[in-house]
């Protein structure tokens, strides 16, 4: 008899597995056929449900549709819902792991409605529960382990053209239908997970849906079906993955030897510990070179890089490699330069956007490596060399050999920044932004403040604003809400949770979209900021060249200096200001509402009316 140590069971159970299989000659997957030694997600997902179950046959009759386990990764990282047809699928699907992704499971097979309605329609509960699920909004896998009755309304609806699932994994038990409905599943082009024949059941759907959550969290997933960091509700910006690319760097070549593994703190204290990939040192064992050390061979230049985390937030640098090399600065006759002086200098290479347009947080023709990343970097590397106590220069060159090619899916040649992406962030941190995240947060927050006793919904989309209404109006900012992007959204949920007035705070970038009746001011959703001031200043008595050189700019603040200097910007406020409360007030309702618009150049922009008098009221409570 064995005796293993509690934690260590799991992990024997795993290995005699394996060892059974292989010794078997049994063909996972079917007729694909995955060496049952692989590290595979199919092959996790198939030996997991033999860890449950202790039967081998699932090695032979589950199924996968193409592209099976890329499709459930894409959908947790979208934020699904798991909709199970038993609560005994439901408490065996590991909450906590389901939680890291920001997704929710739920079972509506108690749901005293279910019963009812079920009962006067004369229909199970399974059926009944699944109608239930399709009206969650959103992308929703169902995960199926007793009733056959639940697979067979998916395809009802499916084929009535009703609902499309997202995901079905469908290992409904028994002997009645179970076959047949798991069969139906697998004609259709819903992607899914299937037991075939009458194995199956609940513990084996839970089992399904957390091998395939342990692996994400183990491997993580830059992008479906990758594996790198694992993703996370606030992701790191490219600014951070930058500094700990050139901290790491730095310390490789001043130590003279190559190192695995980083870590950075944010601006927002957070820290960012990550491993490196592509470690390369150049050296020499020229004893005539300057940096040559008599000792040993000297670092001409080391260089590594950081592999962007994944947040919850869609994000086209998600996974992207941000690389930094470190090198002495040295003059044409190979002396090292600023031997006194310590300076850390910062270049951009191959992927890193220039910029070409002015009003950017960059000069033209600077690298798009904006303020706060180049301060995080210089305190990196300059940490690293009052450590090894250097005083001359030391270049760092930051780059993303992809950046082009994802700059092409972004605004920024728009913006004015070519060749490839920037390197951004002011707290390092990038905030969950996907929607029902967001949206959710949103909405707690508006019911603590009105439990709190709150008489006005305090809003701004997002730190400036909030820092705004600190600096200007002294504002304590645990009074405030961020909207983010979903204004609109912000409005309905201060409605629905019963506030009788709200006050808006925002910069003239986002809040300028408002005027067009943009309630969602992503850049997704477009970008209509230039285009809504020129028509301003031609409604204000501006020329049509004054809006051609409106249309060409890049900022809102740089458009409003046009205005300005035409003498038309307070007529233009007014207008804009105007427009902007038809829309607030169109979506708010019989609720009141309030807006200042501010620019970080000019101060308050526009006001309504109200606004003063609401945020007097907010500040004397």
């Amino acid at each position: 008899m064995e005796h293993i140590k509690p934690e260590k069971i799991e992990n024997r159970s795993f290995e005699i597995i394996t060892e059974e299989l292989a010794r078997s000659g049994i063909v996972i997957n079917g007729d694909v056929g995955i060496d049952p030694l692989s590290d595979e997600p199919v092959c996790k997902v198939i030996k997991r449900c033999i860890h449950t179950t202790a039967d081998f046959d699932y090695a032979r009759t589950m199924f996968f549709s193409d592209g099976a386990i890329r499709r459930f990764e894409e959908l947790i990282l979208e934020g699904a819902t798991i909709v199970t047809d038993t609560n005994m699928a439901l408490s065996g699907i590991n909450k906590k792991a389901l939680g890291r992704f920001g997704c929710s499971a739920f079972c509506f097979m108690a749901d005293e409605e279910v019963a009812k309605e079920a009962k006067e329609r004369e229909l199970t509960r399974a059926h009944v529960s699944m109608e239930r699920a399709m009206k969650i909004e959103g992308p929703v896998i169902f995960v199926v382990g007793n009733a056959p009755t639940a697979l067979i309304t998916l395809k009802e609806h499916y084929d009535s053209g009703k609902y499309t699932p997202s995901f079905v994994i469908g290992v409904p038990v028994g002997f009645v239908n179970v076959e047949s409905a798991k069969e139906m599943i697998m004609g259709t082009d819903i992607p899914y997970i299937i037991n075939r024949g009458r194995k199956g059941g609940s513990n084996v759907a839970a089992a399904i849906v957390n091998a395939l959550l342990y692996d994400m969290q183990k491997s993580g997933a830059t992008e479906a079906g990758g594996s790198h960091t694992a993703p996370r509700a606030a992701g790191f910006t490219t600014g951070t993955c930058a500094a700990a690319a050139a901290k790491a760097a730095a310390l490789m070549l001043l130590e003279r030897k190559a190192v695995e593994h980083v870590s950075v703190t944010t601006p927002s204290g957070e820290v960012f510990d990550t491993p490196l990939e592509g470690v390369m040192l150049t050296k020499t064992d020229d004893p005539s070179d300057p940096k040559a050390s008599p000792s040993d061979m000297a670092v001409l230049s080391a260089s590594c890089a950081v592999r962007k985390p994944l947040n919850n937030d869609p994000d086209v640098t998600a996974g992207i490699l941000i690389y930094a090399r470190a090198s002495f600065e040295c003059d044409d006759n190979g002396s090292l330069r600023g031997q006194d002086t310590g300076r850390v200098i910062i270049e951009g290479g191959p992927g890193i956007g220039i910029v070409t347009k002015p009003g950017l947080d960059q000069p033209v023709g600077f690298p798009a490596i904006n303020s706060v990343p180049r301060r995080m970097i210089e305190h990196e590397v300059g940490s690293v060399m009052d450590e090894f106590g250097y005083r001359g220069n030391v270049r760092i060159v930051i780059s993303a050999p992809e950046g082009e090619e994802i700059a092409a899916k972004t605004f920024n040649s728009r913006l004015g920044i070519e060749g490839g992406i920037s390197i951004i962030g002011t707290s390092g941190l990038v905030e969950p932004m996907s929607t029902k995240a967001i949206v959710d947060t949103i909405r707690v927050e508006l019911r603590q403040k009105k439990a709190l006793g709150e008489k006005i919904a305090v809003v701004a989309p997002g730190n400036y604003g909030m820092d705004f209404m600190r600096e200007r109006f002294g504002l304590d900012l645990d009074r405030a809400v961020k909207s983010s992007n979903y204004i609109g959204e912000t409005i309905d949920i201060a409605v629905e949770t019963g506030f009788s007035r709200m006050l808006l705070v925002g910069h003239i970038g986002k809040l300028v979209k408002l005027a067009g009746g943009m309630m969602n001011t992503h850049h997704d959703f477009g970008d209509c900021r230039m285009e809504l001031m020129a028509a301003a200043a031609i409604k204000c008595g501006g020329s049509v060249e004054m809006a051609d050189q409106i249309l060409e700019c890049v900022s809102t603040d740089e458009a409003y200096r046009i205005m300005t200097e035409a003498g038309i910007a307070g007529k233009c406020s007014r207008y804009m200001c105007e427009k902007i409360m038809n829309s607030l007030a169109r979506r708010a309702g019989d609720m009141e509402i309030g807006c200042i618009m501010y620019s970080n150049v000019f101060g308050i922009i526009c006001e309504s009316e109200n606004a003063r008098e609401m945020m007097k009221e907010v500040n004397i409570k």
